[in-house]
């Protein structure tokens, strides 16, 4: 059986990762929504069909954005819930 260190630090190591990938989301997210912010007025006003085709897709992306940091908090909320039951069932060792 693992000793108590070894466990934690493998849980450690874990959350490091987890937490690095909820914080890229969050950066992929907020750039894409700044990037959609700033080219749909340029599109709109323009109103070519091509404009249009593409600001469908930027609203496409835009919602699978908000889809993935939606799912990002709710794995977070849950990361952080059992990481604590965890390190209580670890102290009960």
């Amino acid at each position: 059986m693992a000793s108590k260190r070894s466990v934690l630090e493998d849980l450690f190591l874990f959350r490091r990762k987890a937490d690095v990938m909820y914080d890229d989301a969050y950066k992929v997210s907020s750039l894409a929504l700044k990037i959609a912010a700033g080219i749909t007025p340029i599109l709109t006003e323009r109103g070519a069909e091509k404009d249009m085709e593409l600001l469908a897709k930027i609203y496409r992306l835009v919602d699978l954005v908000n889809d993935t940091t939606a799912h990002s908090n709710e794995y977070a909320d849950s990361l952080i819930n059992e990481y604590k039951r965890v390190m209580k069932g670890i102290n009960k060792l």
